[in-house]
Formats: structure tokens, sequence, C-alpha cells
């Protein structure tokens, strides 16, 4: 009798801790399925914003690209500046100065330019108007 009064009170404590596995298990099922859960909504969330990083990185493309055609424009215009002057004679009294135009052209004024070794040079100028 006692011997059965002992395996009934194994049993029983046996019965506990299955019913203890079994809401253990349970638990952990729960658990890994809001784990799953929040793993795709934050996976979702990602993809959304990898989207938007990659509209951002073409965007940002577009911008350079655009930033960079005006900078050589820009570039460009500077070369391109011109420099609008007269040249008036000399006053009377006035130096002389070593250097003077000999020769107008449409377009283009020819300068006398000493130089070095007692030759005289000349320089043409180019103008778009003169």
């Amino acid at each position: 009798n006692s011997e059965r009064c002992e395996e009934q009170e194994i049993l029983l404590n046996q019965h506990k801790h299955i019913q203890e596995l079994k809401k253990t298990l349970n638990t952990t099922k729960a658990g890994m399925q809001l784990l799953q859960m929040k793993y795709q909504e934050d996976f979702f969330h990602l993809g959304k914003h990898l989207n938007g990083l990659a509209y951002a990185a073409t965007g940002y493309k577009r911008v350079l690209e655009e930033n960079r055609k005006l900078y050589n424009l820009v570039q460009d215009l500077k070369g391109n500046i011109r420099v609008y002057c007269r040249v008036r004679p000399f006053f009377p009294g006035q130096q002389t100065s070593s250097s003077s135009v000999e020769h107008i052209d449409e377009g283009t004024i020819t300068m006398r330019l000493p130089s070095k070794y007692g030759k005289e040079g000349r320089k043409p100028f180019m103008f778009n108007k003169v």
C-alpha cells in the first residue's frame, strides 16, 4: 500500500512537471510568435527606409551632376569674360610711353612693345569690337 501511495505521488509529481513544461512550451511559442511578428514588422520598416535612402541617393546623384554642370558652365563663362577698354592718345605734354598702338584694324589692335636687346616687338590683341 505504501508503495502504491509512493507510485501515485511520483506519478502526480511527473504530471505536474509535464503541465509546467507544457506551460513553458506554450509561453515560449507565444514569445517566439511575438518575436517573429516584430521581426517582420522591423523588416518591413527597414525596407521602407531603404527605399527612401535609395530615392535620396538618386536625388543626390542628380543634384551632384547638375552642380558639376553648373560649375563647369561658370568656369567656362569665367574664361569667356571679355575686357572692354578704351585707348586714348597721349595728352600734349604727357610723357610718351615706350609702348604704343601701331595699327587698328576691325577687331584687332597691334601694339608696338619694346623688347629686350633693342628689338621692337609687335603684339596683336583681338577684340569683339574696336
